[in-house]
């Protein structure tokens, strides 16, 4: 893990048990080769017998209306780390508002149990404007944050 994660998540990963006391989770903001870190990560995780997943977006979000299953499953892995949690969309289309419910009711139902989340967020400013306020303030207030 050492070659691919930087020093920030290594110390979250080495003091897991207290952080997960004092935070919801971890969220990368504007960092870079998210993916490889992430996966560094998942990976030291299952070594050491936590059961971590790494899961897109979009198989965490239904892309049609009764989606529940998608969102039962997040709740099952101790640690799920998600590397696209929001992206500029580029003048592609962003989530629906019911989509954005369903997200914010998985991560604060994993929340609410003690789960960890572990998400990247390319900006707190655009994660603000698309998903909105309230899913911005969740975030920033309940997880530990690693710029770069």
């Amino acid at each position: 893990m050492v070659g691919k994660a930087h020093e920030a998540e290594i110390d979250w990963f080495k003091h897991f048990n207290t952080e997960r006391n004092e935070h919801s989770g971890l969220m990368f903001l504007g960092s870079t080769d998210v993916l490889t870190r992430m996966q560094s990560l998942c990976g030291a995780l299952v070594r050491n017998f936590i059961d971590a997943r790494l899961v897109t977006l979009g198989s965490l979000v239904p892309m049609k209306d009764g989606g529940g299953a998608a969102a039962a499953s997040a709740q099952e892995p101790t640690v799920l780390l998600i590397p696209n949690l929001h992206v500029k969309t580029h003048g592609g289309k962003p989530l629906t508002a019911w989509q954005i419910q369903i997200l914010y009711d998985a991560l604060l139902s994993r929340m609410t149990v003690g789960k960890q989340t572990v998400v990247f967020v390319e900006s707190l400013e655009g994660l603000g404007n698309d998903y909105g306020i309230l899913f911005k303030e969740l975030l920033t207030a309940n997880y530990k944050q690693i710029k770069g």
